[in-house]
């Protein structure tokens, strides 16, 4: 149980530097694929210290969440949070997420083994973006 609870504060911080810190000089836009349930899951108490640093740099977000009702949730708050939600539906069973930021991808992995790798890359962010942005267009 020790080393489970390490992944996850690990994740947190990966999670909170991803979406703050690492796209500073970028564009202040994120696109991204992820679990409302397993990230609020994951990241629990750290995730209102996330929100509130983002919405300090007024860093706008547009997700695409499996529907569920912590991603509606999510979808209601967006507007104070500065955050667009679409939602695909709930049969599309994946845990993690796809973050896209300038010329940077975070992968995270909310199972057994829970990762994060962030690749930074013109060609990769622009390949990952168009997937997303297809997405984006067909979720609801």
């Amino acid at each position: 149980m020790e080393e489970s609870l390490k992944y996850r504060k690990g994740i947190a911080s990966t999670f909170i530097k991803t979406k703050t810190r690492y796209f500073s000089n970028d564009k202040k836009d994120i696109l991204s694929l992820a679990s409302a349930d397993d990230l609020l899951e994951i990241l629990g108490d750290y995730w209102p210290e996330f929100i509130k640093k983002r919405l300090a740099q007024k860093i706008q977000v547009r997700t695409i969440l499996r529907d569920t009702p912590k991603a509606r949730q999510r979808q209601k708050l967006g507007p104070k949070e500065l955050r667009v939600v679409k939602t695909i539906p709930k049969n599309f069973d994946y845990h993690g997420a796809i973050i896209i930021f300038g010329n940077k991808i975070a992968f995270f992995s909310f199972m057994q083994d829970i990762i994060s790798i962030v690749i930074e890359s013109r060609e990769l962010a622009q390949v990952q973006r168009v997937a997303l942005e297809f997405m984006w267009e067909n979720a609801e």
